[in-house]
């Protein structure tokens, strides 16, 4: 019988030869993406973002002059706090999308994760090591939004060839890469 130490390996070792399998069948940039069900569920509230921060401003452009205070610290709120937070987003959003559809792909490993927050907004970081270029190895970090992934699991990354300080995780992302077949590569 083997040891647990020696079917996490085995289990490790099958995982790596099916990532590398499937980032070899990726298509070549530009490649097509889709947005995650976490990432469609997030674009629709960002829509009900917008959609409040407008139905709030209404009542100010009603009556002019005459604001109810409630309404005006409303809006005042929404567009100083969450106007910042899903403007970020949003454009983090959109460079993990473009690092994804033209960037260059690698298969890493996680070196560790650190979980942290409460019981119910846990969340996971992982730290991982992939090559680059000449297999010159970079660290990288990011959220593991599956929480599948453990010490010494491999990892796909995608990278900007140009400036690999920009990189993201497949598991990190709302987005997701197709390969050859139509498939989604899934983390």
């Amino acid at each position: 019988m083997f040891s647990s130490t020696s079917r996490e390996k085995a289990e490790s070792s099958n995982r790596r030869e099916t990532l590398i399998r499937l980032s070899e069948q990726l298509q070549k940039p530009p490649r097509q993406v889709e947005l995650s069900l976490l990432g469609r569920m997030g674009a629709a509230g960002l829509a009900f973002f917008l959609a409040m921060l407008v139905w709030s401003f209404l009542p100010l452009l009603r009556n002019g002059r005459r604001v109810d205070p409630v309404d005006l610290v409303f809006f005042v709120a929404m567009v100083v706090v969450g106007l910042p937070v899903a403007l970020k987003m949003a454009v983090r959003s959109a460079l993990q999308r473009k690092l994804l559809k033209s960037g260059a792909c690698s298969v890493g490993k996680v070196a560790f994760e650190q979980k942290s927050g409460s019981a119910i907004f846990k969340r996971t970081r992982i730290v991982f090591e992939f090559p680059v270029g000449g297999h010159k190895p970079m660290t990288g970090q990011g959220s593991d939004l599956t929480k599948s992934y453990k010490a010494e699991t491999p990892v796909v990354v995608f990278y900007d060839a140009n400036d690999i300080s920009k990189y993201v995780a497949l598991c990190s992302t709302v987005w997701r890469a197709r390969t050859i077949n139509g498939e989604p590569l899934v983390p």
